[in-house]
């Protein structure tokens, strides 16, 4: 892991270490953190954040001489710089960011030039359901709902433009699905919209094409 987070100390957040990083819209990115007071990019004290391994021992700190800092960008009710991201002086790669616990995926190439796994409805695992009738549905765990029904609405969307020779036409929001690709990246790794746009990820190109392939729908050459 090659960025660290800093929150402001914007007044008292009692609870736990995940209990501050939701505060901050950041939930996702709290399993095996930790955290401890310290300077910040503000200017001020706050709470600095990393997950600790083998391969991070004495990288937990506050170095601005040797650091990146970028403040989040707004987000609905949050100003920006509600947190700040660090990087170290080289950039983070795929492997530095994949979760442990990843989830199978397709390895797409994105703006990177690096492969990276997307999880699609298709890859995720099923479990059954038992019903009233003694029949099983399959479903995909709950957490992930939002991600079946965004891609099913975009499906059932696409469908309705088809045309007699047989084409489908997709249109594309560049701006909400840029977002929806964050959090669609999230799922596999440990990451924010201010990672993603450091590392330029995602292009106009390459986000038509990953919405596509999750969809199952190829763009034509």
């Amino acid at each position: 892991m090659k960025f660290l987070i800093y929150v402001p100390d914007c007044g008292p957040v009692e609870g736990t270490p995940a209990d501050v990083l939701k505060s901050v819209g950041l939930a996702h990115l709290a399993r095996g953190i930790d955290v401890k007071a310290s300077d910040g990019p503000n200017e001020s004290r706050g709470r600095l954040f990393w997950w600790l391994d083998s391969k991070t021992a004495g990288h937990f700190a506050y170095k601005p001489e040797s650091q990146t800092w970028i403040p989040s960008a707004k987000c609905g009710d949050r100003e920006s710089g509600a947190y700040w991201i660090g990087f170290f002086n080289d950039s983070p790669t795929e492997e530095d960011l994949r979760r442990p616990d990843h989830r199978a995926g397709a390895f797409v190439k994105l703006g990177d030039g690096d492969r990276w796994s997307v999880v699609s409805p298709r890859s995720l695992d099923r479990f059954p359901l038992l019903n009233a009738d003694g029949t099983l549905t399959w479903v995909v765990d709950e957490a992930f709902n939002w991600l079946v029904s965004d891609i099913q609405k975009r499906t059932a969307e696409a469908l309705s433009t088809i045309t007699e020779d047989g084409s489908v036409t997709l249109s594309f929001d560049f701006e909400k699905d840029w977002h929806f690709l964050c959090s669609v990246m999230a799922i596999n790794y440990r990451i924010t919209p201010e990672v993603v746009a450091r590392l330029r990820l995602f292009s106009q190109a390459t986000v038509k094409e990953v919405i596509s392939a999750l969809m199952d729908m190829p763009l034509k050459s």
